[in-house]
């Protein structure tokens, strides 16, 4: 059973292939002219370009003021640590915060608006695209992976256009930071300095409470102690003060641990605000990344969409679809006779070797022949056939009728159905093939060239 079935897709591949040969010059037709439709189309399809950088995301080298300034304002670390506030705070989500950045509108409107980036059609038609709608259209903006690296890739039809955008938004991403830390350090240091202000003025109060309490002994004691030296300027005035009211050690006593934590909170709210100055003069000229690969512009045939090499894959993949399918249409529209249509037991142009085996199992009974084709070819192939064997050859032609054919049938052991590709009709030899009126006789088909 294997073996027939084996042998049932040997002669069906073989059909195809014959289709094949002898449909090759429609098959090639329709392949250059899909293939040539493709490549004119590459060439008359716009051009986009793209332009792609690589920045790194130096947090060593980082000049938020979160990160150098160890006296970091408590307001912000109370707040919630998302958007950019988050990303200031140096929180832990790390470079999805810087990318968030580089996709604000607070970087990317001034983008679109100075590369005048406008709708193309509908209803906004000329208008300046939103940010979200920019985000949609040929632009990505990514990590590479396991690494701190962000990738900026940009596509637009204009090689100028698109890079002008990508160093726009490194640009834009780099005087943002920098201001958003100039003025945070603006703030903290506006902060800090009206702290420093109150500050100063309890510790001016609690040393003119001081200098009413009479105690003289203390008050030489806290002299010479060295732990009051901020008030160095007030010995004279004290010492004065403080000898005259010598039964006052208590209130002295505790005058002192207020003027001295006073004015060691003024000494931390002293640094604090010249690190804070610090931070905002740094931040004026820094940012936290390094450009690794800067923005190229293009050359205008350095265009990345579309390509030859795809569109020719895809051409080449489409032609051959297509050829199936006007093979397949060719081949059940065509009213000669097709491949498709011959059965399993053909002769192809036979030659003497070829009709004498198949003939020779036939040892009694006539054999029909049928001439659907009339040329001098098939004349010779019948003349040969009553040569070679010793039965009686009944021969039937296209100008005979159906009834004549039926008769030379009914009468035969052994039908010859003779055919040409391509000349003879296809519902008349179709009809004359379905008239055996016995399953068992055995027809074979002989096709010329």
């Amino acid at each position: 059973m294997s073996d027939i079935n084996e042998d049932e897709i040997i002669i069906d591949f073989s059909k195809i292939w014959r289709i094949i040969c002898y449909r090759k010059l429609l098959i090639l037709t329709v392949f250059i002219l899909i293939i040539a439709s493709t490549v004119v189309i590459t060439f008359i399809l716009p051009k986009k370009y793209e332009t792609s950088a690589k920045i790194l995301i130096n947090k060593s080298a980082a000049t938020n003021i979160t990160e150098l300034n160890p006296f970091v304002r408590s307001e912000m670390a109370s707040s919630d640590k998302t958007g950019i506030t988050a990303a200031l705070m140096g929180s832990n989500t790390g470079l999805n915060d810087e990318i968030e950045i580089l996709k604000s509108p607070l970087v990317l409107n001034p983008v679109i608006k100075a590369n005048n980036l406008t709708y193309q059609r509908g209803h906004h038609k000329g208008e300046l695209l939103s940010v979200e709608d920019f985000l949609k259209k040929n632009i990505d903006i990514e990590n590479i992976k396991n690494s701190s690296v962000i990738q900026i890739n940009y596509k637009n039809k204009s090689p100028e256009t698109a890079y002008k955008v990508v160093k726009d938004i490194i640009d834009n991403y780099k005087t943002v930071y920098e201001q958003l830390n100039v003025n945070k350090a603006a703030r903290d240091t506006k902060l800090l300095e009206k702290e420093y202000i109150t500050a100063k003025a309890a510790l001016d109060k609690k040393i003119n409470q001081l200098k009413n309490v009479q105690n003289g002994t203390r008050a030489e004691m806290l002299l010479n102690s060295g732990n009051f030296n901020i008030l160095n300027y007030f010995d004279k005035r004290i010492n004065s003060s403080m000898r005259k009211n010598s039964n006052s050690l208590v209130d002295t006593r505790k005058l002192q641990v207020e003027i001295d934590q006073l004015s060691d909170k003024l000494k931390l709210l002293d640094m604090q605000y010249e690190q804070s100055r610090l931070i905002g003069k740094l931040s004026e000229n820094a940012a936290k990344m390094i450009i690794l690969q800067q923005p190229e512009l293009k050359k205008n045939f350095d265009y990345k969409e579309p390509k030859l090499k795809i569109t020719l894959l895809l051409g080449t993949i489409l032609s051959v679809i297509i050829s199936f399918l006007v093979l397949i249409i060719v081949e059940n529209n065509d009213k000669k006779l097709t491949y498709s249509v011959l059965g399993e037991n053909v002769l192809i142009n036979p030659v003497k070797l070829e009709l004498e085996s198949k003939l020779s199992v036939v040892d009694t009974g006539n054999i029909a022949v049928i001439d659907l084709v009339n040329s001098a070819k098939s004349q010779d192939l019948i003349n040969q056939i009553k040569n070679d064997i010793l039965l009686p050859v009944t021969a039937t032609f296209t100008t005979d009728s159906v009834k004549k054919h039926l008769e030379n049938i009914k009468n035969a052991e052994k039908i010859i159905l003779l055919g040409k590709i391509g000349k003879t009709e296809k519902i008349f030899y179709k009809s004359i093939k379905n008239l055996n009126p016995k399953s068992d006789i055995e027809c074979i088909e002989i096709t010329l060239y």
